[in-house]
């Protein structure tokens, strides 16, 4: 298993789209073509395509299928900010570093492998893993897949938190630009390479004759007087202009409090500028959500907000969001509050995918739920998360793991990593409780 994981792990699977005329790029193809490949060394059924790939179990009814959805794809990395090289797997006192180790190749791995197992078995139920090649983005292999192919009676996705994610928020990405005045001399503005993610640099060029050099004044003033840390910067100039570098810390665009967002400190240095002070309310402020009206909780949670890339043409600016849904929040009532407080000059939907909650009572919660209490001794129920797994693109789907409580996986970061022995409880985790599910549905 540790042979295959190290393999995977090694290939660069960041999406790269249409390259050499493949959807995701040639390292997600080359990973799918592998998986299928090693599933069938493995004694089990296989099929592969550039969107997605599965292996199955050789047994069981496939009209009633067990399904588990796993993904392939990586978000970008930043090697600078690694200890060690991110596409090799390094094991440093039994934590193993990798990007995907935790998300989602390793739990892909241990699946595999526990439906190798399976398959020595008599089982009422076919089995078959689906990966898929975009998750970090919008879920288009899985989607694939979905139109293409038999869709399981039930499925758990191992790319999430135990003990059990049963609701899911909704996820919203929106793109809007505003214009900016020449006056201002902002030659270059950009940050972010995901909307998901939170983004750990961003970089701003600002004309020396321009307006907002001026507004801003001495730049290690204003980044003091704004109470952000000026060892979080780095100020270049030359002749005719000056470059302010804001160095943050990376994290999942589903809980932003867990990173420092680069684009935040950039925008809070602008604020004299009249644009830019009505972002910074809508983007950086600590009232934000309240400023735009949408300080909103539920039973799923709260709403939250990721300014995820900023780019600038021209005069116009770019921004995209990533927005986590409550139940009781629709994508329209966001987009009205962005037109009402910024006006910007277009908005556009760059993904929506919708809430997720699938019953606690429900015989699939149930049976995971005392699989995962007998191997751990944990009897918590059932959670809530902010983030989104291929659970919500599926009937009758639940994330279950791969993370335990307390565990520090540094997810979307850099020096992503799992502890070695948890992939052994993992694999006990994945055996019971398929196993259970064959012989209960």
């Amino acid at each position: 298993m540790i042979n295959d994981l190290k393999k995977i792990i090694s290939m660069p699977t960041i999406l790269c789209e249409g390259e050499n005329g493949t959807p995701f790029g040639v390292a997600i193809a080359d990973a799918l073509h592998w998986f299928a490949d090693r599933a069938k060394e493995l004694g089990l059924n296989s099929y592969y395509n550039q969107y997605y790939a599965y292996a199955e179990t050789t047994d069981g009814d496939e009209n009633d299928m067990i399904g588990v959805a796993a993904h392939l794809d990586v978000v970008p990395v930043n090697a600078a900010d690694w200890n060690t090289n991110p596409f090799e797997l390094v094991d440093k006192n039994g934590i193993l570093y990798g990007r995907g180790v935790a998300d989602d190749k390793g739990p892909a791995i241990v699946c595999l492998h526990v439906l190798a197992e399976l398959n020595k078995f008599k089982l009422k139920h076919k089995v078959r893993i689906i990966v898929g090649g975009d998750e970090e983005t919008s879920s288009r292999g899985l989607k694939k897949y979905c139109k293409e192919q038999k869709l399981p009676v039930c499925s758990l996705v191992p790319d999430a938190d135990f003990p059990l994610i049963n609701s899911e928020k909704g996820i919203l990405h929106l793109s809007f630009t505003t214009r900016i005045q020449p006056s201002y001399g902002i030659k270059r503005l950009e940050g972010g390479q995901r909307a998901n993610m939170v983004p750990d640099y961003c970089v701003i060029t600002l004309d020396k004759r321009g307006e907002a050099l001026l507004a801003i004044g001495n730049i290690y003033d204003a980044i003091q007087r704004r109470g952000l840390d000026k060892n979080q910067f780095k100020v270049t100039q030359t002749d005719d202009s000056v470059t302010i570098e804001a160095f943050g810390k990376a994290g999942h665009g589903s809980q932003p409090e867990t990173g420092d967002n680069a684009i935040a400190k950039i925008f809070r240095l602008l604020v004299p500028l009249i644009e830019f002070d009505k972002l910074d309310k809508f983007i950086t402020g600590p009232a934000a959500r309240s400023n735009l009206d949408l300080d909103i909780s539920d039973e799923a949670g709260d709403l939250t907000m990721n300014a995820g890339i900023v780019s600038l043409d021209g005069n116009i600016l770019n921004i995209v969001m990533d927005f986590r849904l409550p139940l009781c929040v629709k994508p329209d009532r966001v987009q009205e509050t962005i037109f009402r407080n910024l006006r910007p000059e277009n908005i556009t939907v760059d993904k929506y995918a919708p809430n997720l909650f699938v019953s606690p009572d429900s015989k699939l919660v149930r049976t995971l739920l005392r699989c995962y209490s007998a191997v751990t001794g944990d009897h918590t129920g059932a959670q809530k998360t902010g983030g989104g797994t291929y659970a919500r693109e599926l009937p009758n789907a639940v994330a279950f793991g791969p993370v335990f409580p307390g565990t520090q996986t540094n997810l979307h970061d850099a020096n992503e990593c799992i502890p070695a022995e948890h992939l052994e409880k993992l694999y006990e985790i994945y055996l019971k409780s398929i196993a259970a599910l064959d012989k209960e549905l």
